[in-house]
């Protein structure tokens, strides 16, 4: 079963920029660093995020076989009913 966040935080504007923090429960369970990316998907209403999958230059073998985990990993409860009504 996944783990299941849920936390409040308020909106900031700056400039014409609006802001929200992301507490620290949601960078861990996302694994996020300073440089990472977020995608926003935005479904009947709802916000979800999810860690950008991004190659990088650098190490990239590495890089392509743990996003292919993570995507894995994420998506293995669709995988599983796929393959059950095959």
């Amino acid at each position: 079963m996944t783990k299941r966040i849920r936390k409040s935080e308020r909106i900031r504007k700056h400039g014409s920029t609006y802001i929200i923090s992301l507490p620290n429960e949601v960078i861990q369970a996302l694994s996020l660093i300073e440089s990472d990316q977020l995608d926003f998907i935005v479904r009947d209403g709802q916000v979800s995020l999810e860690k950008s999958l991004a190659i990088k230059s650098e190490n990239l073998l590495g890089t392509f076989s743990s996003d292919i985990d993570f995507f894995m990993d994420k998506h293995d409860q669709v995988f599983k009913k796929l393959a059950e009504n095959k």
